[in-house]
């Protein structure tokens, strides 16, 4: 006992630098490691970005490649999205890309890992389709308001009707929407509709890319 009083008194009296060394290292607790706190702070986005996306997720599929979609906001411009997914994730361009298994667009430029894609948004995107159970031909014109056009006016369609794709480099039968209110195109030769949509462009976390197909030998 005093022993260990002549060494606090030793401490204190005549060397409080030791002291005070000697307190911090048996009596104070030791402030987590800066990599510790940044690790922290990563898993915690990790754990975002994972539960933002899991109900989109899915089944996994070797035919699809799953791509987060980039925020635009507060522009949140529907024409063109980018997302995570790019040639080293074995993208080329012109890929179909879908969501909940519709069609929304299709890449258009292709970087190491990302991708633009074009929606239908775009008033350039185009693409033949096919509506309804009778599979009427007609054209997907893309824009703001995308349009059904260039059904042929003797046809039997009714609002309501499903749009799918049928163009040549895009998977046959992918649904894109439901047919809107029907009108006469301008030159009354055609009839044309809306294209109602189930979902919402700027809610839209994680689409799928579809692979294209390997080239033959």
């Amino acid at each position: 006992m005093g022993l260990l009083i002549i060494i606090l008194g030793f401490f204190v009296f005549l060397r409080p630098y030791y002291a005070w060394e000697f307190r911090n290292a048996f009596f104070s607790p030791a402030p987590p490691p800066a990599d510790l706190a940044f690790e922290n702070k990563y898993l915690r986005a990790e754990l975002a970005k994972l539960n933002s996306v899991k109900s989109a997720l899915g089944e996994p599929s070797p035919d699809l490649i799953p791509a987060l979609v980039f925020s635009r906001y507060p522009m949140n411009f529907k024409e063109e999205i980018l997302v995570g997914a790019g040639r080293n994730n074995g993208v080329s361009g012109g890929e179909t890309v879908l969501y909940n298994k519709m069609l929304v667009g299709k890449v258009i430029k292709v970087f190491g890992d990302t991708s633009l894609v074009e929606t239908i948004f775009d008033s350039r995107f185009q693409l033949a389709v096919r509506v309804g159970n009778g599979a009427v031909d007609a054209l997907l014109s893309g824009g703001a308001e995308p349009q059904v056009t260039l059904i042929p006016g003797k046809s039997k369609v009714v609002s309501g009707d499903i749009v799918y794709s049928a163009a040549a480099g895009s998977p046959y039968g992918l649904p894109i929407g439901d047919l809107g209110v029907i009108k006469s195109s301008a030159d009354r030769l055609f009839i044309e509709a809306g294209l109602n949509l189930p979902y919402d462009l700027n809610e839209i976390k994680l689409v799928s890319i579809v692979k294209n197909a390997a080239p033959s030998d």
